[in-house]
């Protein structure tokens, strides 16, 4: 097995046509031309800075390539994500990153093969979810939307309490 270094300093193809490039090279090509526009056209965007989660993503791919290498036995557990994690928010990250979206990215980028169409390539999702910032943007608005009750909620439940107070 290659070490971290060793691989990114391997030869591989940049896009999946004849350019020639390092496995790092090839990695951040994917992360910024693939991964980031589709996370920024879902309306999410990033925790941290770009090249901070670029670097993040290029340790995944080599822990995925390797994992896979070495044997069906062998997983990857997801770190815990870097945002507060609410049930809620899983389900508007998959109402905003649905199936369809994450598979057509694998679609696009299937000359990734190192990664792409593996046994683990699912964890690529789960790295993306790890990472965006959940409260922002379209996606956030949805989830606060979905965690603020109604407030003709309130007012019933409000007034149901005051009854049942006023009884006893």
């Amino acid at each position: 097995m290659l070490s971290f270094t060793d691989w990114k300093k391997q030869r591989t193809r940049l896009r999946c046509v004849l350019n020639e490039a390092t496995m790092e090279e090839a990695m951040l090509e994917f992360f910024h031309r693939g991964v980031t526009p589709m996370v920024k056209r879902s309306g999410y965007r990033w925790s941290r800075e770009d090249h901070v989660i670029a670097s993040k993503f290029i340790r995944l791919c080599y822990d995925i390539d390797t994992t896979v290498q070495m044997g069906d036995q062998y997983d990857l557990i997801p770190p815990t994500p870097d945002h507060r994690n609410l049930n809620e928010d899983r389900d508007t990250f998959h109402r905003f990153i649905d199936t369809e979206t994450f598979l057509s990215l694998m679609e696009e980028w299937s000359c990734r093969s190192e990664i792409v169409g593996t046994r683990l390539d699912y964890k690529i999702e789960d790295f993306i979810y790890t990472w965006v910032n959940v409260e922002l943007g379209k996606p956030g608005k949805f989830t606060r939307d979905m965690l603020q009750p109604d407030e003709d909620e309130q007012y019933n439940d409000r007034n149901a309490f005051a009854e049942t107070h006023e009884e006893l």
